[in-house]
């Protein structure tokens, strides 16, 4: 039997929910179609529509890829406040951004630039396993400087062109993380070992 290094064991301990990284894809596949329907036509009922196809889309591939696992895995509760804080944090950016769009304060965008040093801090704090997301960082503050590039134009749109490659690397980190957890608690079980 081959031995787990106890730094991965708290890790596993410490963020198990997040490990769950199945969880975040039909958000990332939202953004990432939402993001390109305004860039190939500029409606906001196809912005609607492409999100919700890719949300649709994300929760077809949770249901069939995922399926039971996560809850034979075991469930650790989130707790009510960080659900909470959870949403104060999504109102508090859509904020920020209008804010700072309103006052065409120049630079990057801040919001997107704390999104950058948020997914940095998830890979120092799960170095050397979770170093995926330095690069999911590195798109949120690619799409930070897409304020810079379209500084005046409609509320949010300078997202647009840039939100693809956000929701790949955030897609790409969920799986790593998802197969992180897996392959630490060992959850590859047969058909006989399911029945017993």
């Amino acid at each position: 039997m081959t031995q787990i290094d106890p730094r991965l064991v708290r890790l596993v301990a410490k963020r198990f929910n997040d490990l769950k990284g199945f969880h975040k894809v039909p958000f990332a596949l939202a953004i990432g179609a939402a993001g390109e329907a305004w860039s190939l036509s500029g409606s906001e009922l196809v912005v609607f529509l492409g999100g919700l196809a890719g949300f649709v889309i994300g929760m077809i591939t949770y249901m069939f890829v995922v399926g039971d696992a996560y809850d034979n895995l075991g469930r650790v509760a989130t707790s009510t406040p960080s659900r909470v804080n959870s949403g104060w944090v999504g109102g508090a950016a859509v904020m920020v951004m209008r804010f700072q769009a309103d006052l065409h304060i120049p630079g990057p965008s801040i919001v997107w630039l704390g999104f950058g040093l948020y997914f940095l801090w998830i890979a120092i704090d799960g170095w050397p396993w979770r170093w995926s997301h330095a690069l999911t960082g590195a798109s949120a503050v690619y799409v930070a400087y897409g304020w810079v590039a379209v500084p005046h134009a409609a509320p949010f749109a300078w997202m647009a062109p840039r939100l693809w490659l956000f929701a790949a690397t955030l897609t790409a980190t969920s799986i790593a993380d998802h197969l992180l957890l897996t392959r630490t608690l060992r959850v590859h079980p047969t058909a006989a070992e399911e029945n017993a």
